[in-house]
């Protein structure tokens, strides 16, 4: 039988410190639908760009994260959709 109990917190899926952003791949392959493994080698080989926005105004403090594939292949070319994930920091 398997032990449920963890006594150690779930780490963050997206970590932000020293003005940068950590995000787990298992969530970029959700948004992008594709394993994340993929995602680890598509980003080593520069086919998946990503952009950060900082807010400004009444939306300071507040960031935008954008992945895009650029890829062709198993996956299609430019997938339709941009994952954004928005969060205040």
């Amino acid at each position: 039988m398997a032990d449920t109990d963890s006594s150690e917190p779930a780490k963050p899926r997206i970590q932000f410190g020293d003005d940068t952003f950590t995000v787990d791949a298992e969530l970029i392959g959700e948004l992008l639908r594709m394993p994340a493994s993929r995602v680890q080698s598509l980003m080593r080989e520069g086919k998946i760009t990503t952009a950060c926005e900082r807010g400004i105004d009444e939306h300071e403090g507040e960031f935008i994260l954008s992945w895009q594939p650029s890829c062709k292949g198993e996956y299609g070319s430019v997938r339709p959709h941009h994952p954004q994930i928005g969060r205040r920091y």
